[in-house]
């Protein structure tokens, strides 16, 4: 069926705001404007033009545009892993403080906790929508806060291996097994006369990570006689494909496969920096793809009206409150805290680039796939605000902080 002229001139009044919003980021970039900095620098204008674009979408072509959002989602699930996972390098451990992670490991841990917390007292109103407050959907939120601490605490003290991600991502991918719940079989044995099949989310996690680890040791092999950054990056996203592909296809997480694939990696290649300044170079494409593909379908789902209002405001009032306390706690830290003294003949290693915010907007991504269309939505849109939300609260903070007056000479 042909569009009619509603939805053409609909569709493109959509392309004219995107235009708009890639002309105003420009400008704002060359401008140096501080107001729409939170906006700009970290891409988000590519996901206000995703919204845009889910709304202002022609119906006839949107299922097979969303199929392929779809695909290219599970990659940036997987991209985003990797380079996640690369940052987990273990020649670099001893440059950090045990009693760093210990504290963000409590964090995690009472993050958790408020999660369930919250869980309840939702629970005890039946008009918000306790159906959707499953054990496995509260594992994938408890798993994208942990994720949400670990990025406060990147924040103020970088060069800290994110622990509460890594078990955020552990945690989301566990619920995401229950979710989905498809067995898939592994062999058939004439002898036995059956199929060998795995059922469980622990055998499905077990199976994910060692498809991780696959992944990983073929990355290495690919990209060990390569020198030339941009064929690694080609390489790695081949192996990515490939790994998030199964992964997607056996009902088992693409980001947890790529970060086991980028932590073994990062620790079996002898291309260590050569693997750093790839992933550091092309994860801006990574970042920008995810944030046009969630916002499309947020504006989708905006379009079609199937949001829960009582989901989405609990699940943005944990990520803020969360998130804040998270943040408080690692200012206090630094602060009272001593830092510990480099090591002698310690060489500085290129930063991977990687915002962990994107972590935790992947895995929303990938529990909106299984969810109800209207949990999903609400989910991955109350991620997506309340990091924007934060990002705003950011820049309120710094822009009416006092500044220090020069000393007069």
């Amino acid at each position: 069926m042909a569009p009619d002229l509603i939805d053409l001139g609909r569709f493109g009044l959509g392309l004219v705001l995107i235009a708009g919003l890639r002309m105003l980021a420009r400008q704002a970039r060359h401008l140096g404007t501080e107001f729409w900095a939170p906006l700009t620098a970290p891409r988000l204008h590519y996901g206000l033009a995703g919204v845009v674009s889910g709304y202002t979408f022609l119906p006839q072509l949107a299922p097979s545009f969303a199929a392929l959002l779809s695909v290219v989602l599970v990659f940036c699930g997987g991209w985003i892993g990797l380079a996640a996972g690369c940052t987990f390098d273990l020649r670099r451990e001893y440059q950090h403080r045990f009693l760093g992670l210990l504290i963000e490991g409590g964090q995690a841990g009472l993050a958790m906790a408020a999660v369930l917390l919250a869980a309840f007292i939702v629970n005890q109103f039946p008009q918000v929508g306790s159906i959707y407050f499953s054990g496995s959907v509260l594992e994938v939120v408890c798993g994208i806060c942990m994720v949400g601490i670990s990025a406060a605490g990147a924040e103020q003290q970088a060069g800290r291996p994110p622990l509460a991600a890594l078990c955020g991502a552990m945690l989301a991918a566990l619920g995401i097994s229950q979710l989905h719940g498809d067995a898939f079989p592994l062999a058939s044995l004439e002898f036995v006369q059956h199929n060998l099949t795995v059922d469980s989310p622990v055998g499905k996690l077990c199976w994910s990570t060692l498809l991780g680890c696959l992944i990983g040791l073929l990355g290495d092999l690919a990209t060990r006689d390569q020198f030339d950054g941009w064929v690694i990056c080609y390489l790695l996203a081949g192996v990515v494909l490939l790994g998030g592909g199964v992964a997607a296809a056996l009902g088992l997480e693409p980001l947890w496969v790529g970060l086991l694939a980028g932590a073994w990696l990062i620790n079996a290649t002898l291309r260590r920096l050569d693997i750093l300044e790839a992933m550091s170079g092309s994860y801006g494409f990574a970042q920008s793809a995810l944030l046009f593909g969630c916002g499309w379908f947020l504006g989708e789902g905006v379009l079609a009206g199937g949001v829960n209002l009582g989901v989405f405001a609990w699940a943005t009032l944990l990520v803020l409150v969360l998130r804040l306390a998270a943040r408080l706690s690692s200012r206090l830290e630094v602060r009272y805290v001593p830092a510990e003294r480099p090591h002698r003949g310690q060489r500085p290693v290129p930063a991977g680039g990687i915002d962990l915010d994107d972590v935790g907007l992947a895995l929303a991504a990938s529990l909106m796939r299984i969810l109800p269309a209207e949990a999903g939505i609400a989910l991955l849109g109350a991620v997506a605000a309340g990091q924007l939300c934060l990002r705003l609260i950011g820049w309120w903070s710094r822009h009416l902080r006092p500044q220090t007056p020069a000393p007069v000479v």
